[in-house]
């Protein structure tokens, strides 16, 4: 005959695990509700969380080919890959596409650029390098190029080459657009370089638009510089028409 007391401790022990199992899939459920990866490419953290948390990273490799040097070179410069020193090197996500990315040094100690807008040079010699004290400062001028119908916005990119510290580890750069905010396009420095380059699309007719940066160190933690305002800044939108600037 079988034991009661032994059923009942069995039947206790089986609404345990049924309850262990149970908690354990609402856990997984609850991870896999709130966090998740958009399809677009933005990496999201917890859904419902705030705007400051989603992330489009662009840097896709540093490896880039040889041709992807020498398409960054002019004759004033140097004329083969050998000789120059790759400074700064990665494939980035742009608005045009995946477009090598380049700080390059000649024999002669001068520094060119290169991103989807073509080539570049610092704007001032000599160079003003970042450090402790100023652990950012602009490589370059920049450049924005606006795409405009009228007063409607058809598109807007943005480019901005960055001396950076040892304690800066990342910069991004979101958009603002009637208020609302987008995700942040995040570049990783490397090298003591740093590339930031951002765009819009078809946002229509008569848009506040803004952008902001942020500069982070290794932790995620906010890095105090001068170079950027760590607040919203206006843009002019397409008041002036179609404009390409840098």
């Amino acid at each position: 005959m079988p034991n009661d007391v032994g059923l009942r401790n069995l039947g206790r022990k089986e609404a345990a695990v049924a309850v262990a199992v149970a908690c354990l899939l609402l856990l997984v459920s609850w991870l896999a509700s709130n966090f998740t990866g958009a399809k677009d490419g933005t990496e999201l953290t917890a859904s419902g969380a705030s705007p400051d948390d989603a992330v489009l990273d662009i840097d896709i490799s540093p490896v880039v080919s040889a041709a992807d040097v020498q398409s960054c070179l002019v004759d004033s410069f140097a004329t083969s890959p050998a000789d120059v020193k790759v400074r700064y090197s990665e494939i980035q996500k742009s608005e045009r596409g995946d477009y090598p990315v380049l700080v390059l040094e000649n024999r002669a100690g001068d520094l060119r650029l290169c991103d989807s807008f073509g080539g570049d040079r610092p704007s001032v010699a000599p160079l003003a390098y970042a450090d402790a004290g100023k652990p950012v400062t602009f490589l370059s001028n920049g450049r924005q190029a606006w795409d405009c119908n009228g007063n409607t916005l058809a598109g807007f990119a943005v480019s901005q080459w960055l001396s950076v510290a040892p304690a800066v580890s990342r910069v991004q750069m979101r958009f603002v657009v009637n208020h609302s905010p987008g995700p942040w396009f995040s570049t990783e420095a490397q090298k003591g370089f740093a590339h930031l380059h951002a765009w819009l699309s078809d946002e229509g007719p008569g848009v506040d638009l803004q952008w902001q940066v942020r500069v982070l160190d290794s932790k995620g933690a906010l890095v105090e510089q001068q170079a950027f305002s760590t607040e919203p800044q206006s843009l002019t939108g397409c008041d002036a028409g179609t404009l390409d600037l840098g």
